[in-house]
């Protein structure tokens, strides 16, 4: 009897140790478990580039943190932000900016991206993307948030999201938006995704955007607001044959405890 037991949890084991067998599912903390970051902008048209400050990344324990620090530069205050990651994996960013200049356009750009590891493959992605823009100036005047035209990405989204370097087109969301005196906008969200999506239990989660924050022209004393955060998360999904070495192990204790039970 004890030999049937055994026998038992063993087939469970089997199937649900191997999940946790690989280098950052097994330990996240270790540093090369960490995410990477980039956030840039400049003034349009000026040559001069802006790069984000960071504290990170930082272990919080169950997840890496990287705090953006709040910079002020002429007209405009970068207002800091935050991006976390595990390995589960989980990818995600906020940050936002005052512009107070007349008609002094941004262009933005960011790319962050953690690794991923496991054993069992991925089955399932979700992607969460929101933004706000508000527009604090003088009457007749706008706000607006865009895709940089001029930008890399051939999807024209602010939120694209990439497995191994491979768009995840249903991910990319974000069109743009204009918001006016009393009247902010969003170019998408709080806007949620879940969908069916096959991968191997390994490889690096991105999520990257280049976006214009503008104004109208020959207004003067234009100023707005704009925010902005995403998500995106990969959840594994058990192999049939785990699933069958889990069914199977867990019939042969329900048997071992019957038979104990009503000997």
């Amino acid at each position: 009897m004890k030999r049937v037991l055994v026998l038992c949890f063993m087939v469970v084991l089997a199937a649900i140790v191997p999940a946790f067998g690989d280098a950052c599912s097994v330990d996240p903390s270790l540093p090369q478990c960490a995410p990477a970051f980039s956030l840039t902008w400049q003034v349009q048209g000026s040559g001069q580039q802006h790069t984000a400050k960071s504290s990170g990344p930082v272990w919080q324990g169950s997840y890496w943190l990287i705090n953006l620090t709040p910079q002020t530069s002429n007209g405009y205050t970068f207002t800091g932000g935050q991006v976390a990651a595990n390995a589960d994996p989980f990818l995600t960013f906020s940050f936002g900016v005052i512009n107070v200049t007349n008609n002094q356009s941004l262009v933005f750009n960011y790319d962050i991206s953690t690794p991923f590891s496991g054993t069992l493959p991925i089955g399932v992605a979700k992607t969460f993307f929101s933004d706000r823009l508000q527009y604090t100036g003088a009457s007749g005047g706008h706000i607006s948030v865009a895709p940089d035209p001029g930008g890399s990405f051939p999807d024209n989204f602010l939120q694209n999201t990439y497995v191994d370097g491979v768009l995840i087109s249903s991910f990319s969301l974000g069109k743009g938006c204009i918001a006016t005196e009393g009247s902010p906008c969003s170019s998408a969200g709080p806007f949620t995704v879940s969908e069916l999506y096959s991968h191997s239990a390994n490889g690096t989660l991105e999520i990257q955007g280049q976006f214009i924050i503008g104004f109208a022209n020959g207004v003067s004393g234009q100023m707005g607001t704009y925010g902005i955060q995403g998500q995106t998360n990969l959840f594994p999904a058990p192999e049939p044959g785990s699933l069958l070495l889990i069914g199977t192990g867990i019939l042969g204790l329900a048997g071992v405890i019957r038979r104990k039970i009503n000997p």
